[in-house]
């Protein structure tokens, strides 16, 4: 085993580890900055999308259309939807969605559905979008 000779050094009375100070300080210089680097990467997550507004309605489809989140780098949209009654319904979800439009089919006539968007980035889902309600057309 190679035996490890203690630097020379001209400072009295202070501990020596055997490191340059400079190799010490430059390394934790390093770590520092690796971990600004890394808190700074992590983001919160997105805003709720706007403008959430529907076209082309029929009576068993929408096309729904929202405003992209400008703010935070978005992956993908959720479109979450319920018929607005009976109350207590649980959302439907149609999940990855990377534009910022969506045509939903398989929807009841003549009835009320709610409508609200969420944007997905690398931490998560964001808060949905303000509700909007549509109601389908009837049958032909």
């Amino acid at each position: 085993m190679k035996e490890f000779k203690k630097p020379k050094t001209e400072r009295l009375h202070q501990p020596s580890f055997g490191f340059d100070s400079t190799v010490v300080l430059g390394l934790s210089s390093l770590m520092i900055t690796m971990v600004v680097v890394f808190i700074s990467s992590l983001t919160a997550l997105p805003k709720p999308p706007t403008g959430l507004v529907a076209s082309e309605v029929t009576a068993t489809s929408v096309k729904l259309a929202w405003n992209m989140v400008i703010e935070d780098p978005v992956e993908s949209y959720i479109l979450q939807y319920k018929q607005k009654h009976p109350l207590g319904t649980k959302y439907d979800e149609v999940t990855d969605i990377t534009g910022t439009d969506y045509t939903i089919h398989g929807l009841g006539a003549y009835t009320v559905y709610e409508f609200r968007v969420l944007a997905v980035n690398n931490i998560g889902r964001g808060t949905p979008s303000n509700p909007l309600d549509v109601s389908t057309g009837e049958m032909r």
